[in-house]
């Protein structure tokens, strides 16, 4: 019984399959790999420079109104946070936990050692 689907194309990039001995395929995309972010911070840093304005994390307030940081606020946040990390020395030996609730501060914190490298959990 057809459900009403249709087919879906999903793979829109050319592929190779090598057939193993084993019965197992390797499936290996031809094109090669397109620039990509290195870093979740990169891609503040990109955001920041193509459109500053735009809301980067908003939470509600007390007043039923919205807290928003735009990405240019929260990269130069971010900036800031993890220049002060490291007047505080901490490092991959050093690393961070945050012992908190979810909020836009604890994010910021997340990105400030993330852009130094300080591992944080």
């Amino acid at each position: 019984m057809n459900a009403g689907f249709h087919d879906v194309d999903i793979i829109n990039f050319p592929i190779e399959v090598i057939d193993q001995a084993d019965g197992s395929q390797i499936v290996k995309c031809i094109d090669p790999l397109e620039e990509y972010a290195i870093r979740l911070t990169d891609r503040l840093e990109y955001w920041a420079e193509q459109t500053p304005d735009r809301v980067f994390v908003s939470r509600r307030t007390s007043d039923s109104g919205w807290k928003t940081i735009s990405y240019s606020e929260a990269l130069a946040q971010t900036q800031k946070i993890a220049s002060n990390l490291l007047q505080r020395e901490l490092s991959a030996e050093r690393p961070i936990m945050i012992l908190s609730g979810n909020s836009i501060e604890h994010l910021l914190l997340m990105l400030g050692a993330m852009y130094i490298g300080v591992p944080v959990a």
